[in-house]
């Protein structure tokens, strides 16, 4: 019995001793299966890490280009240094040469080529003479790979607009931000067979993977129109002491950007990087992401829904008494006198504001609010840049009767001056709102157009109708009205101006005005529109002053440009006055001299005489014009 139960548990032994041999050997084979088939490939790779290093080789960043391929942004070559500690023979010595060589501090040097690292970048962006000084002094370990340098040919112009890079060369705002993708291109790298500390072997295999360069965006710009608005605002802003100019110009049909620029600027090719808010500030596309009161310029929208509704037409008449009272709240018009009656077409000219709150008033809450977002001002365009604003609109539920009142003359309400220019290109085109065009294509480095922009509908709005009765307006409107400063003899311009006061913690910011004028030509066909904005001016802030004649010399400017000059010949109402010199002249004086000449007269200061006069003597003016007088 016992012999039995012996023999009996020497089987068990034997078939567990039996089961785990099998077990063990099922493992290791399992585990071989796994190696050998499952994970070879991603073993293999992490040994060619170990047998191989490799140096990237940065692929040239594409161009940025204007409509005619003029360059704006481009790369050159420059070169980057490598140091693969294993190879270095004498650390000091490398040290010594980097800092002869480069002026690299020795300490932060030694720090860097002791890191336990196949290799590590000490310089970059070097240029070829410093490049080929570290050739004749080549030590082991010491790499000089080709990398690029970002150049921009005009250094200020389109800063903001352009945008930069950073160190490494990906594009940090702007067009260079939102088309990285693009302009990146694809790096390469340099392949060296090593030994397990990081040493080339001497019958090593080594590789180049070639990068592929980057593409070329052509933007919609146009250099000469944009070199001409740099002139321009840089003069406006020396000569009217504003903080800032901004001016967009663009065409009506297309909804192509052809100039853009806001001052002050920075130079791309000089700025530093040290105070990150302030260059982001600076870096900022002010006329895309900035919003402000337009004020009378915001007119044209609200006559414009009014027409379309059927609400009004251009006889329709009003009467300004110099303010209204709504709600028990006094809105006041800017000629606190009053402009006594007046029909639209009236309104338009001398910019009255009563007309405007009547016909808001006529439109309703709910329906001016549709129109807006017909026009998209509460949702924006979905362009190229980071951080494009959208207007600021009053909750619509808290919204008064008198509040709506001053939207309708271009108060309580913000938008950016991009809205502003393509709410009016809407009306004045046919009615159709085109998305803002900045770029036309992107084409690969061997040629082939990758990807072509084309101009893109938004949103009908307004009828034909409406903009031929808008552009008949606007048109008189600089003829012999308020914009009589943008009047030209050689192209028909028609436009608005603009004159809002600005805010300060919700209260009006004493002598502080954004001071505007919206215009364009052909006034019956529109083909080319530009907004022109003077932020707090100093001395004279109208816009019919400080903004129309800057506007004018710009569209004149393209008309020249484009070869679309004509000759107008002034009406009786449009015939040049010679202004006389009115120094020491007395107020009565002053009036009754500027009265028999058909010119209006705006007084600055306190004080029984003339002490200075903006426009000198000798300027010539139309009938209707302002003269803007210092009594002192």
């Amino acid at each position: 019995m016992t012999s039995r139960y012996v023999v009996i548990s020497l089987q068990k032994r034997l078939f567990a001793f039996v089961f785990a041999i099998a077990f063990f050997l099922c493992a290791i084979l399992g585990r071989l299966f796994f190696v050998q088939v499952v994970s070879s490939s991603s073993l293999f790779a992490k040994a060619v890490t170990e047998w191989f290093r490799d140096l990237p080789l940065v692929a040239t960043r594409g161009s940025i280009v204007d409509r005619n391929g003029i360059s704006l942004a481009s790369s050159c070559v420059a070169y980057d240094v490598y140091v693969r500690p294993a190879s270095v023979k004498d650390k000091q010595q490398m040290c010594d040469m980097l800092f002869l060589q480069l002026g690299l501090d020795k300490q932060k040097t030694m720090e860097k080529i002791s890191k336990n690292v196949s290799e590590i970048k000490v310089a970059s962006q070097i240029d070829f003479d410093k490049a080929s000084a570290l050739a004749q002094n080549f030590l082991d370990g010491l790499y000089v790979v080709e990398n690029s340098t970002r150049t921009y040919a005009f250094g200020e112009f389109l800063s903001s607009f352009l945008g930069f890079t950073n160190i490494d060369g990906d594009g940090q705002t702007g067009i260079e931000l939102y088309y990285n993708q693009y302009l990146a291109g694809i790096d390469g790298k340099m392949v060296e067979q090593t030994d397990i500390k990081g040493r080339p072997l001497a019958d090593g295999v080594s590789y180049f993977v070639s990068s592929t360069p980057g593409c070329t965006v052509k933007t919609t710009i146009d250099y000469s129109i944009q070199a001409f608005l740099e002139q321009i605002c840089e003069r406006a802003k020396t000569e009217t002491g504003a903080e800032g100019i901004t001016c967009i110009v663009s065409k009506v049909d297309s909804g192509e950007v052809l100039g853009i620029c806001h001052k002050p600027s920075f130079d791309l090719n000089n700025f530093s990087r040290e105070d990150i808010e302030e260059l982001m500030s600076l870096a900022k596309l002010v006329p895309v992401t900035d919003v402000y009161e337009p004020g009378s310029t915001f007119k044209i929208l609200t006559g414009a829904i009014a027409l379309e509704l059927g609400l009004t037409n251009k006889l329709d008449g009003f009467y300004c008494g110099g303010f209204r009272v709504i709600n028990g709240v006094k809105i006041s018009c800017h000629r606190r006198t009053g402009h006594g009656s007046v029909s639209l077409e009236k309104g338009f000219g001398v910019s009255c504001n009563c007309v405007f709150m009547d016909l808001v008033q006529r439109i309703g809450l709910d329906r001016f609010y549709e129109y807006l977002n017909k026009l998209h001002l509460s949702s924006g365009y979905g362009i190229e840049f980071k951080g494009e604003a959208k207007a600021l609109l009053m909750n619509k539920p808290l919204v008064q009767k008198f509040d709506l009142a001053r939207m309708g003359f271009g108060q309580a309400i913000a938008v950016s001056p991009l809205q502003l220019l393509f709410s009016v290109n809407c009306i004045i085109g046919g009615g159709s709102l085109m998305q803002p065009m900045f770029v036309k294509e992107i084409v690969s480095a061997d040629g082939k157009t990758l990807k072509t922009f084309s101009k893109t509908k938004l949103e009908n709005v307004f009828s034909p109708q409406t903009s031929t009765i808008i552009n008949e307006m606007l048109e008189k409107v600089v003829s012999s009205g308020g914009g009589k400063n943008a009047f030209s003899t050689k192209i028909s311009i028609a436009g608005k101006t603009g004159t809002a006061q600005k805010y300060l913690n919700g209260a009006i910011a004493q002598g502080k005005y954004v001071s505007s004028f919206v215009g364009y030509f052909p006034a019956n066909e529109p083909e080319y529109s530009v907004l022109f904005l003077v932020d707090e001016p100093k001395g004279a802030y109208y816009g019919s002053i400080v903004a129309a004649p800057y506007a004018k010399e710009i569209l004149e400017f393209i008309a020249e440009k484009e070869n679309k000059k004509q000759d107008f010949l002034q009406t009786d109402s449009n015939k040049t006055i010679v202004l006389p010199n009115l120094y020491g002249k007395s107020v009565t004086d002053a009036i009754a001299i500027l009265s028999t000449l058909s010119l209006q007269v705006l007084f600055q200061g306190e004080g029984e005489k003339v002490v200075h006069q903006l426009q000198p003597e000798g300027t010539l003016l139309a009938e209707g014009d302002i003269v803007l007088l210092t009594l002192g």
